[in-house]
């Protein structure tokens, strides 16, 4: 019989035909939908029939189910978020994902059955508005993503939540109302939508480059923690992979990297060749793109790899723990 794990490796997928095509053998758990904008082709956040058919599909493969909900909660589509919300309320989810401040009153007030999830848009910098969250009955906290490791790692010792981070993917950058992809310079009129965020937009300035994805801008590098499980495996409950704008080929070979590294770095098995070995492997997947640099206090878009720098000396510099 094998022993229960005390982590999760959870992926983001926003559709049913990504789900199935997603080889979720090595994950534990799913963020259904996208959150960025109703109007994504297929997204399970409008697509209740599919929705229904993605939640049985996870609890008959026996994978955690988690729905999130829409960043920007515009007052005109708060009736299609009452209709997710009330068919979220039959399907028994394990947990909804929460961005929005008013929106996670109304799940509170009407829903109060719901696990309530938070995310870094809830802006989760210090211990005391952790605990103010929990407070209210959130059971997730994941903290604001610019901070340092040694930051979150405090935050989560905050006692009554389970904590989650990303460990990778393009990172969320900031919110737009009006999706950039669609508006014509210089008038502010929308184009139709065209599905134009399904295709890749990147802006380049110098060495620095970041993807727009019509109502967000990300990181234009895949942030990746794979070099520092050992050093964060034992604070955190939920680690995340960004992968709302993966193909599913891509998570597929994301989860059957860090599904074993997990492992490893649970067990104390991590060494200095398997952290090498990773760490080529998601160079590969990523185009040799990745980046860290927010997590060590240095530029967002700079990968910190332990063949780089000391790990005593980055310890000293920002109190690694």
């Amino acid at each position: 019989m094998t022993s229960k794990k005390n982590y999760e490796l959870i992926a983001s997928i926003s559709s049913l035909d990504k789900l199935k095509e997603t080889d979720i053998k090595l994950l534990d758990a799913i963020y259904l939908g996208h959150p960025y904008c109703f109007k994504y082709r297929s997204n399970l956040l409008t697509n209740l029939s599919d929705l229904k058919e993605a939640v049985f599909f996870l609890k008959a493969s026996g994978k955690k189910t988690y729905v999130t909900t829409p960043i920007l909660a515009r007052e005109s589509e708060f009736g299609l978020l009452e209709k997710l919300l009330d068919s979220l309320s039959r399907l028994e989810v394990d947990a909804v994902e929460v961005h929005d401040v008013g929106v996670l009153r109304r799940i509170l007030n009407d829903f109060p059955n719901f696990s309530v999830h938070l995310s870094h848009f809830l802006n989760i910098y210090n211990q005391v508005t952790a605990s103010s969250y929990i407070k209210l009955g959130v059971k997730r906290i994941l903290p604001s993503n610019e901070l340092l490791i040694t930051e979150k790692q405090l935050i989560a010792k905050t006692p009554g939540a389970e904590y989650e981070i990303p460990i990778h993917g393009q990172l969320p950058l900031g919110m737009s109302y009006a999706c950039m992809l669609r508006t014509k310079f210089p008038s502010r009129d929308l184009k139709p939508c065209k599905q134009q965020c399904s295709q890749e937009h990147f802006l380049d300035m110098g060495d620095w480059k970041m993807r727009c994805v019509g109502t967000s801008m990300t990181s234009g590098a895949d942030y990746s923690l794979v070099e520092y499980l050992p050093e964060v495996i034992s604070d955190f409950y939920g680690f995340r992979l960004e992968t709302h704008f993966d193909s599913a080929e891509k998570i597929s070979s994301l989860a059957r990297i860090y599904g074993p590294a997990l492992e490893a770095a649970s067990k104390g098995d991590f060494s200095d060749s398997l952290s090498w070995e990773l760490l080529n492997q998601v160079k590969s997947i990523a185009n040799g793109q990745l980046c860290n640099g927010w997590s060590f206090g240095m530029s967002g878009r700079a990968y910190i790899s332990k063949e780089d720098i000391n790990l005593s000396e980055l310890k000293t510099a920002v109190n690694l723990g």
